[in-house]
């Protein structure tokens, strides 16, 4: 038996490292013939001190299985991420997680309760609504939002312009106020401001009177959005107490007249 010459514990004789710290042993060199070297003998054989013996670092193995630990973890985070981040989105590269229960992100998943399908607005095609340019929620089970809907109770069809009620109950909207009375321009976009006054009668005649030129008309109400002045078709048409609005055939222009 022999001892570590780093940490004293007792080794086998054949070992070359020490089991405990890890320190390389230095096997004792064999008896010299004394032909060879008649001045030295075995008591005096050369030995390397112990404080010279090469060493390895007692702390490698540990250090070892540290950067094995951490690769192992390292992986396991990139792993987790990787499947945490898998929002379907496929336009973009999106990192975000899914909704529970859905393929994905907040930020990309419809805005309706419960609906968990692709949305790259506020809500999904089935849940937005269906009025062109219009991105809103729509109303119970229909295809339109509550400002498009028919406001009659438990309706969901599209209003009709500019009333609140679908077609089938105008009957029940409230009556719009009439057009007939004396009308000023008020604004005129794109063009701009104009000198103009409308004068309608109850009896579907009226005329116009602008930069001091009187005209003369016959007018209808069609559909109870169109108004028919002539051979003029304006559409649009909202009549209020105090404002008359419509559209005009050419570049859209918008009419706004304030009743005198």
């Amino acid at each position: 038996m022999k001892y570590c010459h780093n940490c004293g514990v007792e080794l086998p004789e054949s070992v070359k490292f020490c089991n405990k710290c890890g320190t390389a042993q230095i096997l004792d060199a064999p008896e010299t013939p004394e032909t060879v070297t008649p001045s030295v003998t075995p008591a005096q054989s050369p030995q390397a001190p112990a404080n010279l013996a090469p060493k390895t670092h007692p702390k490698a193995p540990t250090i070892i299985i540290a950067l094995i630990a951490a690769f192992v973890i390292v992986g396991g985070g990139i792993f987790v991420i990787t499947a945490a981040a898998s929002c379907d989105y496929g336009f973009v590269s999106c990192m975000n997680s899914p909704v529970s229960g859905g393929s994905y992100c907040y930020a990309h998943t419809c805005g309706y309760s419960n609906c968990t399908r692709f949305s790259n607005g506020s809500y999904c095609y089935s849940h937005e609504c269906g009025e062109s340019g219009c991105n809103s929620e729509i109303k119970g089970d229909g295809s339109y939002c509550r400002e498009h809907s028919c406001k009659a109770d438990g309706c969901y069809r599209r209003k009709s312009d500019p009333a609140d009620y679908c077609n089938d109950h105008l009957s029940i909207a409230p009556e719009r106020p009439s057009i007939v009375g004396t009308w000023t321009l008020y604004e005129v976009n794109p063009v701009g401001l104009a000198d103009d006054t409308l004068v309608f009668y109850a009896d579907g005649t009226g005329y116009s009177m602008g930069y001091g030129l009187k005209v003369d008309f016959v007018w209808e109400i069609i559909n109870n959005d169109t108004l028919v002045v002539n051979e003029f078709v304006y559409t649009n048409l909202i009549v209020t107490q105090t404002e008359l609005y419509y559209l005009g055939s050419w570049l859209g222009t918008e009419y706004v007249y304030r009743r005198e």
